[in-house]
């Protein structure tokens, strides 16, 4: 799993959390200067990525009748969890930051949403042992890769 890594710009004052998913994709979060309350922000972002890595653990699922408790028992109780989890790191995130980081908190909690909505779906479709949420939860996924590109500022 890849680890958060603290960047500090020393020429321009600026603190930056660089994290490097499973698909060599950045997202970062930027602060302007480094103050305790700033710090305890770094915190909990470093917390996010850390809970995100372990949501996105669940992959792949093994959607077999043999594997199906298992699989059901990851989505709900490590994919889902660890979303709602993110949810509230971010909520108390929010005590440590500016309007222009609230911008950016508010897409992250947007795109925890997402991904339990989908994990949500994936759980039905292995319930039912259907394929009829596939093209719903394609639609889910194209809908967070958009977020993420969102958050990189692409």
């Amino acid at each position: 799993m890849a680890a958060s890594i603290l960047v500090i710009n020393n020429f321009s004052g600026k603190v930056k959390f660089r994290k490097q998913t499973h698909k060599s994709k950045i997202i970062e979060i930027k602060k302007k200067s480094f103050f305790p309350d700033e710090q305890r922000f770094n915190e909990i972002m470093i917390d996010f990525y850390s809970m995100s890595d372990m949501a996105r653990g669940i992959f792949p699922i093994d959607t077999t009748l043999a594997g199906r408790e298992k699989a059901m028992s990851d989505i709900k109780d490590i994919g889902i969890y660890y979303w709602k989890r993110n949810l509230e790191v971010l909520d108390s995130a929010k005590k440590f930051s500016d309007a222009e980081t609230d911008r950016k908190i508010e897409v992250y909690k947007e795109y925890c949403k997402l991904h339990i909505s989908c994990y949500e779906l994936i759980y039905k479709a292995i319930d039912q042992h259907t394929n009829a949420y596939d093209e719903t939860i394609n639609k889910k996924f194209a809908l967070i890769n958009e977020k993420t590109k969102e958050i990189r500022g692409e």
